[in-house]
């Protein structure tokens, strides 16, 4: 008996070596596509990670995921469970041979916001905007849900929206329900089918007013008999029969132009190159991207429609453009100019709006999309912070990035030096600042005048003294993303020495030191006379404002109701109430504000990263990077087997590093390219609240220019302060001049 258990174990212990030797063998991978996620890899030893516990957890998680055959194993897991009972996976339920996509309720406080700006954009646009809110499976098959299953409410949300927006609705949910029982949803994926999308279309069509489809005008097309979906990934379930993709309307009937890259380009109907990758979808328009526009020749009535879309469009738009002579499709995820400004310049009468403009309530995908590409960074930021290779994209003043990493510009690392020397004898910020002004040097962000909080961000950046601090913030997991100060939550990593220093250690700690010592205040600035000279601007007839004097008091007025006070309305003001309405407006920035801008900040960061992701330069430059690196792997292996001369493999092995160096760098140049400006001057906008009083006294001129580009007087009541970001916010005139 005692020997049958040796035997037993030994054979287990067997068992385990082979695991593990087949592990090592192994090489480690970074996604798992089956899963449609980033995989742990191997953690970083050291006695405080050992001591904290942070190894033993990463290893864990490392092994776990990069466990052999770990694909098969999940399903087979999935497999057991369900013979156990099982029937929710991962927010995905196993209703019978189709996934269905749990949908909890939605952050009310969110929700409300995202329903007033529903409201407002109804109310600003310029022609008849309808609300189509797109229900998921979850509602139209919730009788295929297992018995218990929790599930939100998204027919009585529709009716609540429907009533807080007061805009009048498309009745989607009616439409799909009372086809309930044909495949109008993929049984893996949480989009709705061909055949969804044109029930859909017609209810849509119906609403406003047009001609209804017949399944008769189209001969349905079988692009893929293999598509295995986000349901399919998250769930685990891969026994599952995979969906089959089909195209209606004909390619030949149909113009696309696609701003996918952020400029217009010819655009496909159908991108049939996605039919060979997992997101097999995306085929319908080439998937996610600002704007795209469906043109009909044979529709000559020149009419428009502009439908705020979301992925389910995609597959929409085809067969609303059989009625209209063109079809706008505009992703607020990622286009950030007026819609209500777009639809009067292309002069379209009608809007839709549907699907994940209400943070994808009713399909949960655009989180999850969002989460995986935000890990997907996450994990590559963290990695390089970690081997202390991490720099942004972006080179402070005094440098350039090349080949990723910070060279110093002698011509400017001479202005940081002067910086640091006149602190250090004693001169002011705001002297420093107006010293080099004069000297007619812009800054990085080609502004020609220096401000205070620039210089107080010089003689603060570590940078100059040659070390990095990465991780200073972070960004949070879930949506809404929000950016926060890493006070503690997240490790820091401070790499000394990480480039050439432009100032001596000595002299650095020297004006950190003088720094702490005065506490950094910047002074209000006085002794200008005419802070708002070009500013201020007429809101109704567009005339610059100009100063005038009237009993010692000064006061502004428009320049055309100067002249006709007839032809304008808008009467003068007291130069005191402009002063008094910044200060108002600096208070609610400084104490209520800068959550509202790091969540901007954050929300336009995304859109920037999707929109580069969604590149074709970007596509282009990975496919190349990816190719090049199969290539390099082959060529090892085939000098590994003796199968190749040792010269050739040289000589081959220089090409091809050669060529990934050269890839990577363009893509380097492309994206340092493509910074968006609204994005820095958010963050300058961050950086000066920041970094300023928490309370004004008085009106400071300084602080003015560097927050506010223009100011426009509504009415006689109300200012609209611009922000130099853009953002517009508004403050009441509490007294004027008649």
């Amino acid at each position: 008996m005692a020997n049958k258990g040796r035997l037993t174990t030994g054979i287990f212990c067997l068992f385990l070596a082979g695991l593990l030797a087949w592990h090592i063998a192994l090489p480690d991978r970074a996604r798992s596509e089956t899963e449609n996620r980033t995989l742990a890899q191997f953690p970083d030893f050291s006695w405080e990670t050992l001591k904290n516990g942070s190894f033993t957890a990463g290893m864990e998680d490392y092994f776990a995921d990069q466990f052999p055959l770990r694909d098969d194993w999940t399903g087979l897991k999935a497999r057991c469970e369900q013979m156990l009972g099982k029937r929710e996976f991962n927010g995905v339920y196993l209703c019978g041979d189709t996934l269905i996509a749990k949908v909890d309720e939605p952050d009310r406080l969110q929700m409300e916001k995202n329903l007033d700006d529903v409201k407002r954009f109804g109310e600003a646009s310029h022609g008849r905007v309808l609300l189509g809110l797109i229900p998921s499976a979850a509602e139209v098959w919730k009788d295929r849900l297992p018995q218990g299953a929790p599930s939100f409410d998204q027919a009585a949300f529709i009716q609540s929206a429907a009533e807080k927006t007061g805009l009048p609705t498309v009745d989607l949910l009616g439409a799909l329900t009372e086809h309930a029982g044909e495949p109008i949803y993929y049984r893996t994926d949480h989009h709705w089918t061909t055949c969804g999308a044109f029930y859909g279309a017609n209810v849509l069509l119906n609403a406003l007013e047009k001609e209804p489809l017949k399944e008769t005008d189209f001969t349905p097309e079988v692009a893929s008999m293999d598509f295995n979906g986000t349901l399919y990934s998250t769930s685990g379930i891969h026994w599952l029969a995979p969906d089959t993709i089909e195209y209606w309307a004909s390619e030949d009937d149909l113009r696309v132009t696609s701003w996918k890259s952020g400029k217009e380009a010819a655009g496909r109907l159908y991108d049939r190159s996605y039919l060979e990758h997992k997101d097999k979808y995306s085929s319908f328009l080439g998937g996610n991207q600002p704007l795209c526009v469906l043109e009909n020749p044979a529709i000559t009535d020149g009419s428009k429609l502009l439908l705020i879309r979301d992925s389910y469009s995609d597959s929409l738009a085809p067969f609303l453009a059989q009625r209209f002579s063109e079809v706008h499709l505009v992703d607020l995820r990622y286009y950030h100019t007026s819609v209500a400004d777009y639809m009067a310049e292309q002069g379209i009468d009608t809007a839709q709006m549907s699907g994940e403009l209400l943070t994808a309530i009713f399909s949960m995908i655009a989180q999850k999309e969002s989460e995986a590409i935000s890990e997907n960074i996450r994990w590559t930021y963290q990695k390089k912070m970690k081997k202390g290779s991490f720099i942004t994209c972006k080179a402070p003043f005094g440098y350039r990035l090349v080949k990723g990493g910070l060279e110093i510009v002698e011509a400017e690392a001479e202005i940081i030096r002067l910086i640091f020397q006149r602190y250090l004898n004693g001169r002011s910020m705001e002297d420093i600042a107006k010293e080099i002004t004069r000297y007619g040097i812009p800054t990085r962000d080609k502004t020609p005048y220096w401000q205070t909080t620039s210089i107080q961000y010089v003689l603060h950046n570590e940078k100059y003294a040659g070390d990095s601090l990465a991780q200073k913030t972070y960004t949070t997991r879930t949506l809404p993303h929000r950016k926060k100060r890493n006070q503690g939550e997240y490790d820091q990593y401070f790499v000394p020495g990480s480039h050439p220093a432009i100032i001596d250690r000595e002299l650095f700690d020297r004006a950190q030191a003088l720094l702490k010592q005065k506490g950094a205040v910047i002074h209000p600035k006085s002794g200008v006379t005419y802070p708002w000279t070009g500013t201020v601007i007429c809101g109704q007839c567009g005339s610059i404002f100009k100063r005038k004097k009237c009993r010692e008091s000064a006061y502004w007025t428009c320049r055309l109701h100067d002249k006709s006070p007839d032809k304008c309305q808008i009467t003068q003001i007291p130069e005191s109430e402009f002063e008094r309405a910044f200060l108002r407006l600096y208070y609610k920035l400084r104490h209520h504000g800068m959550p509202v801008l790091s969540q901007l900040l954050t929300d336009l960061q995304t859109a920037q990263n999707r929109k580069l992701l969604w590149s074709l330069d970007i596509v282009e430059l990975n496919k190349q990077i990816a190719d090049i690196v199969r290539q390099e792997r082959l060529l090892a292996e085939l000098k590994q087997q003796g199968l190749v001369d040792p010269d050739i493999y040289i000589t081959r092995s220089n090409t091809l590093a050669e060529q990934l160096r050269t890839a990577k760098l363009e893509k380097e140049r492309f994206l340092e390219s493509e910074e968006d400006q609204t994005i820095r001057q958010t963050q300058v906008l961050l950086e000066i609240l920041e970094t300023g009083p928490e309370f004004l006294e008085a009106f400071d001129e300084e602080l003015f220019s560097e927050l506010v580009a223009k100011i426009i007087v509504e009415n006689n009541e109300c200012l609209r302060f611009r922000l130099i970001n853009g953002l517009e916010l508004t403050e009441t005139i509490e007294r004027t001049v008649r």
